[in-house]
């Protein structure tokens, strides 16, 4: 019975979702596709648009990138690249059998 219970909070390819980025590394696109998750599922009597969602994910990582003092573009141009990155993550579930 616990197996079904975490199949159905388990995302396809990345494992459980996460409220924040933990550690002291650079975000990698998976945790910030964790959080992009969690923000959707914890969310969804607000009825979250993508955009917004996506907006709340890359305010998660921004911290990590200006502590390394990395240069960052335009949020908006951050934004759209977490979209990227949810297609991406949509055709591959897609196309998983």
């Amino acid at each position: 019975m616990s197996a079904a219970t975490r199949q159905k909070y388990s995302l396809y390819l990345l494992g459980a979702s996460e409220s924040e980025i933990r550690g002291s590394k650079l975000p990698s696109n998976s945790q910030i596709l964790k959080v992009f998750f969690y923000y959707i599922h914890v969310h969804v009597n607000l009825k979250q648009t993508i955009r917004k969602v996506s907006t709340a994910a890359v305010e998660a990582a921004i911290p990590f990138w200006e502590w390394a003092r990395n240069p960052i573009s335009a949020k908006k141009h951050l934004i759209t690249n977490v979209e990227k990155l949810h297609e991406k993550w949509k055709t591959l579930k897609k196309t998983r059998n």
